[in-house]
């Protein structure tokens, strides 16, 4: 019991010990209020500006810290969009260019039906869907297309028909294999006359004597009034001990870029 005593009267005695330094700090704030109240005031607001100013900073802070992410993310959505705005453009040009270029074709050629410019076909297929140096074509009888008619792409001339159906016919292309065509190239102004023999694949070969003067670049053309353009030398052999040179060309279109012909009377 006297222990327990004892600790009560110790605990009493440090009670009015801290309620003493309570109260001298009290009466220190008041006196120092009432000699220097300005100076009490200027450091409470310091005091409470460092502080709201810290607190201010902080919140700037992370708002600024959460807007970067904000902003990224922005960004990457905006970049994705003009990726696909990117892609339709690409898109709708492509169709551009493809619609153009038909109309550019259709244009050099001429229309279906004009007799003056020929009858127009689209190509249908091309070998090797077809016979080596064949077209198959979308006009036939019903277009007003015959037997021996004769086939240009521009004003190219390529071929023959050689079969006609309803709504379809069949070219020979000159260059088929073994097919023997007589044509003119002009070398400097002077008319040389061949025999142009097909080779297939839109290849020609022509044989003539060595001291025939014939060169790349000159032009090859089927007889008639007027004359048709038939190609452009590209390539002339010799050989020392041969007594002949061998002349060639080709299709100035490849066949696989063969769109559109157009079909004209003999």
């Amino acid at each position: 019991m006297s222990f327990l005593l004892i600790r009560s009267v110790k605990r009493g005695g440090m009670w009015w010990k801290r309620a003493l330094v309570l109260g001298v700090c009290v009466a220190l704030l008041v006196l120092f209020q009432f000699f220097f109240p300005k100076l009490l005031r200027s450091g409470v607001h310091a005091g409470g500006g460092l502080f709201v100013g810290a607190w201010e900073s902080l919140v700037r802070g992370v708002g600024q810290f959460a807007g970067v992410f904000r902003s990224k993310e922005a960004l990457v959505r905006d970049a994705e969009k003009l990726r696909e705005k990117v892609r339709e453009q690409e898109v709708l040009f492509a169709d551009y260019e493809a619609l153009k270029t038909e109309r550019d074709m259709l244009a050099s050629l001429g229309g279906r039906g004009e007799e003056h410019q020929g009858i127009i076909s689209g190509v249908l297929a091309v070998p090797p869907q077809t016979l080596y140096d064949t077209l198959l074509l979308d006009a036939g009888e019903t277009a007003g297309v015959a037997e021996g008619d004769m086939v240009f792409n521009g004003s190219v001339l390529i071929g023959e028909i050689r079969r006609v159906l309803a709504h379809s016919s069949v070219v020979e292309l000159f260059s088929a294999p073994g097919r023997e065509t007589s044509v003119v190239i002009v070398h400097a102004g002077e008319p040389v006359r061949a025999i142009a023999t097909g080779e297939g694949g839109g290849i020609f070969v022509a044989v003539l004597p060595k001291e025939v003067a014939v060169s790349v670049g000159d032009g090859v053309f089927l007889p008639g009034v007027p004359l048709s353009f038939f190609g452009e030398v590209s390539f002339v052999q010799e050989e020392p001990a041969d007594a002949f040179k061998r002349v060639r060309w080709s299709l100035t279109v490849p066949l696989s870029r063969q769109l559109y012909v157009t079909i004209r009377p003999r």
